[in-house]
């Protein structure tokens, strides 16, 4: 350190490092030989890297999750896979999510991939919130309940995403530029069986998890807070955030991310 406040940095280093021992917040003691103060693996280094990427980059959202399962236990695979994934962000160091005047109306679309491994337990839920051309939210989860059927994840992807289209309601009320009162958000759901079980007052589902969810997502159809309307999968944005794909180009566009 050759600040001129290195002195300043100093003290409160020795005054934060008086305080925990006054308070007993940890027990100090002399590092072991040959142990570092420290311990972090290479995955973790580049994970979290990842992850303050991930807040920007809803293009890397579904590698970045996978990746973040076996950061307790890498292999070389998943060295590569890491790699890979650098390099493709080093193609499009450039990229980023672009705005633009119309249309100032927020969607939101979400999917769900039902359990794609053999190795896995649970599905995984994606959705995305666009406005004025680009992404505005975004996430890509595993489940953290199993669902039995596609249409059960589907479900429980729709609700998720209608929890966030609520908050980002609430949140629109609160920006002097857009008009009031705002309209419905539409929700694109690319499950025709999903959006007429959330559609129907009537649910002969007899998993009290799965009747809850659809009684939120009714409550929220009925306060006019979204609108589900179907999309096909292959424009559904979200479809992305729930499964690896060989090209996803053509939904970055649609996402306002480019160079």
């Amino acid at each position: 350190m050759r600040s001129v406040d290195v002195p300043f940095w100093k003290e409160a280093i020795n005054d934060e490092i008086d305080s925990l021992k006054i308070n007993k917040t940890w027990f100090l003691t002399d590092l072991l030989p040959g142990c570092k103060s420290i311990g972090c693996k290479w995955i973790f280094l580049n994970y979290w890297f990842l992850v303050a990427s991930n807040f920007l980059r809803p293009d890397i959202a579904y590698v970045v999750g996978r990746l973040g399962r076996y950061t307790h236990n890498p292999d070389h695979s998943h060295w590569l896979a890491l790699e890979r994934l650098f390099r493709y962000l080093k193609g499009t160091i450039n990229y980023g999510i672009h705005y633009a005047c119309y249309p100032a109306v927020i969607e939101g679309f979400c999917d769900a991939n039902w359990i794609s491994d053999s190795d896995e337990t649970k599905s995984t839920s994606g959705y995305v919130f666009t406005l004025a051309g680009g992404a505005v939210a975004w996430k890509s989860a595993k489940q953290t309940i199993i669902s039995r059927s596609t249409m059960e994840a589907e479900i429980i992807a729709l609700d998720t995403a209608s929890s966030e289209a609520e908050f980002l309601k609430n949140l629109l009320y609160d920006l002097p530029l857009l008009n009031k009162p705002i309209p419905p958000i539409s929700m694109h759901c690319d499950s025709q069986v999903v959006i007429a079980k959330v559609t129907s007052k009537n649910f002969n589902e007899k998993r009290r998890h799965l009747r809850i969810r659809h009684k939120s997502i009714r409550n929220l159809i009925t306060h006019g807070v979204i609108s589900i309307d179907f999309i096909r999968s292959k424009n559904n944005l979200a479809d992305p955030l729930t499964k690896g794909l060989t090209r996803v180009n053509k939904y970055l566009n649609r996402r306002g991310e480019r160079d």
